[in-house]
């Protein structure tokens, strides 16, 4: 499910750090690692000069935004035109073959997603994470490590689920919805709402 080409790397912080070493992992290639921060820049980065971002650095290249905050992973895909957004799936991940994979999504060690999930463009299934049957993720969204979704979830675009937080079967998470870590949701949350705790309340 992943190309061999060599691409480039938009981020260089401990999210990227994770996307590069599934990308490595799987056999892939870095050609350039890109990034905004001119401090960062000349920096040795997994072997690379980290050089500055910019479109004219993505020509011609597959390019995957190595960031783990959902609203700049949004508002970067939106100004950066790389020839295509390549996918990145750790070769220790489990995906069943009808789960459907947006472009520009990673998928991390460990993480199970079953059949019939949906997952959308440039979300992150980090460590160790369950995607159950037929859940569908949003764009931009984010299931942090070791947490689970049951069957039938649906997680709008944007949504955040905290690292071990679990989400009942057939619950909705509105876009931008954030589940803290721990949590356990038994009922719906609404769009950009909060919730934390067992059971996740509002706050």
């Amino acid at each position: 499910m992943t190309s061999m080409d060599r691409i480039a790397v938009i981020g260089a912080g401990g999210h990227a750090k994770v996307l590069v070493a599934a990308w490595l992992e799987a056999g892939g290639q870095v050609e350039v690692i890109l990034d905004r921060d001119p401090a960062r820049i000349g920096e040795d980065f997994f072997g690379h000069r980290i050089m500055p971002q910019s479109n004219d650095a993505l020509k011609d290249l597959a390019a995957v935004l190595a960031i783990g905050d959902n609203k700049t992973r949004a508002q970067l895909s939106g100004h950066l035109r790389p020839a295509s957004w390549q996918t990145v799936i750790h070769p220790r991940a489990w995906v069943h073959g009808s789960a459907k994979i947006g472009a520009g999504t990673l998928i991390c060690a460990g993480a199970v997603v079953q059949p019939d999930a949906t997952i959308g463009e440039h979300a992150i299934i980090n460590t160790g994470a369950i995607i159950e049957h037929d859940c569908r993720i949003g764009a931009f969204a984010h299931i942090g490590p070791s947490a689970c979704l049951g069957g039938d979830v649906e997680a709008g675009d944007g949504a955040f689920v905290g690292l071990g937080a679990k989400v009942l079967p057939r619950k909705r998470l509105g876009d931008w919805a954030v589940v803290g870590g721990g949590a356990c949701v038994t009922k719906d949350v609404a769009e950009k709402e909060t919730v934390v705790g067992v059971p996740a309340a509002a706050i």
